[in-house]
């Protein structure tokens, strides 16, 4: 799971680059530090308000992101699906 999670935060954090359009890709790079943040801590401490937490930072990637290529946005669907909060 903890590898899992590692490529989870590193496909986060590489799936939106820098841009010159600042409110895209500014709003994309907020919801991906979140989610890499949330992830971070659900790795250390999985508890069910961590998951929650990344489950959350997910559907802002999904629902606010605009600038995920589709491969990217099937990624982050994919990672949705596989966390489990129980």
């Amino acid at each position: 799971m903890k590898t899992k999670l590692i490529v989870l935060l590193l496909l986060g954090l590489l799936s939106c680059s820098k841009s010159k359009n600042v409110d895209p890709a500014s709003a994309c790079n907020e919801y991906l530090q979140k989610y890499s943040s949330d992830l971070t801590k659900f790795g250390s401490d999985p508890s069910p308000a961590n998951c929650q937490a990344v489950v959350n930072s997910l559907n802002q990637i999904l629902n606010r992101c605009t600038i995920l290529s589709e491969a990217e946005r099937k990624t982050y669907q994919d990672n949705l699906k596989d966390v489990k909060c129980n």
